[in-house]
């Protein structure tokens, strides 16, 4: 494999997106950074941004899963899109599965920020084509710190306290932003936090956080770049380090809000002494399980697929159908047994035993059709699920 010369500065795109809600003024999202509506990797979670790892797996914070312990519904916007409150299918995805990192812990008492912060996001279908992204190991990690690298970042944030305010009742129509930070050395980043600590009267900060230096006077990140990743680029060749975490000494996004201690999150000036914020990261190698997790996840859920619903008493596959056949044939190009189960709802007659065995076979018979070295298998079972009954299930099998 060739080696990467992996960029450390910006690369800026021309490719202009046209979804734009109506009616609404683009607003600026990260604070001095660059638009950059070509990026194939940053999607827009709603309240947070999210980095697309694989087609269907995007990287995030942990707190950006769920609201106090509660799980609402989530789509993420494909990449690059502007944001909008019109989520459909054909510009978003829908979350199906999410995984915490085993150690978050939300708003810790006596820290007041989330620990471990990391969690990842499956979605219901692919966001786009992109193959999986790299992962920064734990060396490369402490390599890159120990000499100041420069570090890609892109996110949907707000700009100012006041656009964050205004969020909360008026729809923002923005693209993502990305600018680039540099990393702090262990030594560096440690004498940061400790003044830190002098000014916020003692607050504890996490310790497991690689750190950037955000310039008072230069790209900070704000609400709504919760969940953005920080990586490096060469070319379509994303390596990912990983995702933001709690800011100290912010001042584009907390300045005017006087409920957060000076020189915690931020201030009018940022800082007491006006010097750089220092902004953690949650460094991805931390979170492998959880993303081996999700691929596992990912990987046995495109194995199995149930056929859209049938008319009536129909046997034969409609073109929807058969496309249905045909794709989970193409996801899963190392098939070599494929069983068709058609299902009834238990207390339905006999009758119906031979209603959706005919149309596990036709199943059957097409992907035979479509694949002639197929092994095919049908059958019916009885369910209690009433959604299930007169439906037809497909499940692919590789060797090994």
């Amino acid at each position: 494999m060739k080696s990467k010369n992996w960029a450390r500065k910006p690369i800026w795109f021309v490719a202009i997106f046209t979804l734009v809600l109506a009616g609404v003024a683009p607003a600026s999202a990260l604070d001095g950074g660059q638009e950059d509506p070509g990026n194939p990797r940053v999607v827009s979670l709603g309240g947070c941004t999210g980095f697309l790892y694989a087609p269907r797996i995007v990287l995030t914070a942990g707190h950006c899963l769920s609201y106090q312990g509660v799980e609402g519904e989530i789509r993420a916007l494909k990449p690059g899109f502007r944001t909008t409150w019109r989520l459909t299918d054909s510009n978003s995805a829908r979350v199906i599965k999410r995984f915490y990192h085993p150690n978050y812990a939300y708003r810790v008492p006596g820290v007041s920020v989330d620990l471990n912060d990391f969690g990842v996001l499956v979605l219901e279908k692919p966001l786009s084509d992109v193959t999986t992204a790299s992962l920064v190991s734990e060396q490369e990690a402490l390599s890159l710190s120990n000499s100041n690298a420069e570090l890609m970042f892109t996110g949907y944030g707000h700009q100012s306290y006041e656009e964050r305010v205004d969020s909360k009742k008026n729809p923002r129509a923005v693209l993502p932003k990305t600018t680039a930070f540099s990393l702090l050395t262990p030594a560096e980043a440690s004498q940061r936090i400790r003044q830190h600590l002098r000014w916020s009267r003692g607050v504890p900060y996490p310790t497991n956080l690689f750190s950037v230096a955000q310039p008072q006077n230069g790209p900070q990140t704000c609400d709504g770049d919760s969940g953005s990743g920080y990586y490096l680029r060469d070319g379509d060749d994303f390596k990912y380090f990983g995702v933001t975490n709690w800011p100290l000494g912010i001042k584009n996004c907390y300045g005017n809000d006087s409920s957060v201690p000076n020189g915690w999150m931020g201030s009018a000036s940022g800082t007491p002494d006006g010097s750089d914020a220092t902004v953690g990261i949650f460094p991805a190698y931390l979170g492998l399980d959880i993303i081996r997790a999700a691929e596992k996840y990912v990987a046995a859920a495109s194995r199995q697929k149930t056929l859209a619903t049938f008319k009536s008493s129909v046997t034969g596959l409609t073109t929807l159908q058969k496309t249905q056949v045909k794709a989970i044939l193409d996801a899963n190009p190392d098939a070599e047994k494929f069983i068709c189960t058609g299902i009834r709802y238990y207390s339905q007659p006999m009758s119906v035993n031979i209603m959706v065995r005919k149309r596990a076979k036709a199943a059957c018979d097409y992907a035979r059709q479509l694949n002639p070295s197929l092994s095919t298998w049908y059958q019916n079972k009885p369910t209690q699920a009433r959604s299930y009954a007169g439906k037809v299930l497909l499940t692919v099998k590789a060797q090994g």
